[in-house]
């Protein structure tokens, strides 16, 4: 046990909270048309992976890697033990680690049913270097933390990626700068970051959809409740998040 001096300028691990953060970032890359659509075949992405299409897989979009409903067989609820029986560990030892997620085993059909996968946001964090040519972590520093203030962070790469599923650190004021952003409907200062959209399609509901950012210690997360009515790209944010304090599968409805 030690004593950790903690202040407004240390840096905070922001564990799965870093899900949110690159879904922003892509739906940036969107909104300049780097990335066609979040409706674009996930596998259309990686043609070096084209000997993995399947009928199945085919039918998996980026949407259903931002909603963690793929329909890929993953173990994550497991700790990271020594004998890697977690796939989250296992991707990170593989030495391609798209392929390593791409390669498991569909277990239902993408769009049907939620499971925490920390395995599609290296999808998504692939995705944005190559429609960007530069590693997400850049992408995001360019077009999202400077046009906030935001210049103290930091954000590990795995094998020239960036740990898109939870290596972000940043200062818990420049956390609350995203969340207000959010919260305006992707405005800034009078200045539009990331675009503002159509209310997300609910059933059979009343109340406005609402995200919970994801990024306790085990990955899963308590509840955060924040309403997103307005903002296009926040249907994305925290990746499925709205379940995200359960691993157990869910059915989705959009």
């Amino acid at each position: 046990m030690e004593n950790v001096a903690f202040d407004a300028d240390s840096l905070h691990d922001m564990k799965s909270v870093s899900k949110s953060v690159a879904s922003l970032a892509l739906g940036i890359a969107i909104d300049r048309g780097l990335v066609g659509s979040i409706n674009d075949p996930i596998l259309n992405f990686f043609p070096e992976l084209s000997d993995l299409r399947s009928p199945e897989k085919e039918r998996i979009q980026l949407l259903h890697a931002l909603t963690m409903s793929m329909g890929l067989k993953w173990v994550e609820a497991t700790p990271a033990t020594r004998d890697y029986n977690n796939d989250e560990a296992r991707m990170h030892m593989a030495w391609d680690p798209c392929r390593y997620v791409l390669g498991l085993a569909v277990t239902t059909p993408a769009g049907k049913e939620f499971f925490y996968n920390t395995g599609a946001l290296t999808l998504v964090s692939a995705i944005v270097r190559k429609a960007t040519g530069r590693p997400l972590d850049e992408f995001a520093r360019a077009t999202l933390f400077e046009p906030l203030g935001i210049t103290g962070v930091e954000w590990n790469r795995i094998r020239g990626d960036t740990d898109a599923g939870g290596g972000l650190r940043l200062r818990p004021r420049d956390m609350a700068k995203i969340g207000q952003l959010v919260l305006a409907g992707g405005r800034w200062n009078d200045r539009q970051i990331v675009s503002k959209g159509s209310r997300p399609r609910r059933h059979g509901r009343s109340r406005p959809r609402t995200v919970y950012p994801m990024g306790t210690s085990g990955g899963s997360a308590a509840p955060c409740s924040m309403d997103v009515r307005s903002i296009g790209p926040a249907r994305l944010v925290a990746a499925g998040s709205r379940f995200a304090s359960s691993r157990n599968s869910i059915s989705l409805s959009w």
